[in-house]
């Protein structure tokens, strides 16, 4: 675990971080703002220009000009445009927009333009406006949720409004700040690790991720001790460490009983070394107790690593 002040520290770091994605974020919202305005006022004015007119309800014949009709035809296209680049609006709804626009701008004849936005056009924007309305309803924590999502280096999920809460939403924020937590406190235990090794002589000559079938994960580095053999540094995600000096070859295949003899007493050699490797980390504000597993220096235990498995470097 890390030292009460290294926390601190990188705590400190996490929300400079945070603040600075935070303020991108909010200049995202400002130009959104901006989009919302212009679509609101072209809604505003298609909803006039395609409702029926007093003439219209009387009777009467109603004459219209090709300038005002094509004008209108404009802003629908604008305003449709507009949606179909919209993220806060899902992809399929936006697909379905960007069909009908397109069959839209194709239709000349004012009363079957008419029936075209009435049938087909409002209904889809209807459903957008919905979900422009939840976000802004919700934009706030929004925000907050696609910061920490950046930071968590996290696909953003595509919220259901009609099942969504704002309690929902904030679940899935301590959820991504547990995880940058967590990922922040691994990234810098295996970074100090690499520092410490390589200042103690032992330089990392290769690695390897692992994900089981379980779904567990794990990163396996090698680094080079005596000749043949080396220290294989394994860290699981939850931040366990397991430190075992083995053999190398390039193909799998268990030590002879001479492998074996000298390994075990390189491992006591190693063992040695590890207090010391301890005490530097400690330095650094990494404290092993409670994270590290070593295996005892015992033949039992000897074992030959095929670098084949390995990323060399």
């Amino acid at each position: 675990m890390l030292s009460i002040e290294m926390k601190r520290q990188r705590e400190e770091e996490r929300r400079r971080e945070e603040e600075r994605r935070r303020r991108e974020e909010e200049a995202r919202l400002s130009r959104i703002e901006q989009s919302n305005k212009l679509l609101d006022n072209m809604f505003k004015n298609i909803q006039v220009q395609t409702a029926p007119s007093d003439k219209a309800m009387r009777g009467e014949k109603q004459v219209k000009t090709t300038e005002t009709s094509d004008s209108g035809k404009n802003e629908m296209l604008q305003c449709m445009r507009l949606i179909i680049d919209d993220g806060r609006i899902p992809q399929d709804l936006r697909r379905q927009i960007s069909e009908v626009s397109v069959n839209f701008s194709g239709i000349f004849d004012e009363t079957y333009r008419k029936n075209f936005i009435a049938i087909k056009i409002k209904p889809l924007m209807k459903k957008s406006y919905e979900y422009i309305a939840w976000h802004e309803k919700n934009k706030e924590l929004l925000a907050q949720y696609n910061v920490v999502c950046d930071l968590a280096n996290e696909e953003k999920k595509t919220f259901d409004i009609t099942q969504t809460t704002a309690s929902n939403i904030r679940a899935e924020i301590s959820r991504l700040q547990a995880k940058i937590a967590n990922d922040d406190e691994q990234s810098y235990i295996q970074h100090s690790i690499d520092e410490v090794m390589t200042e103690m002589g032992y330089d990392v000559i290769g690695m390897r991720d692992v994900t089981k079938r379980s779904g567990k994960h794990f990163t396996n580095k090698l680094f080079s001790y005596a000749d043949g053999t080396a220290v294989n540094v394994t860290m699981t995600d939850d931040g366990q460490i397991a430190m075992e000096l083995c053999g190398l070859d390039d193909s799998d295949r268990l030590p002879n009983a001479g492998e074996a003899e000298t390994l075990c007493r390189q491992m006591s050699s190693f063992c040695d070394d590890f207090s010391d490797f301890e005490r530097r980390l400690a330095e650094k504000g990494v404290i092993l107790s409670q994270r590290i597993k070593r295996l005892p220096p015992d033949a039992e235990y000897a074992q030959i690593l095929n670098v084949n498995d390995y990323d060399l470097l």
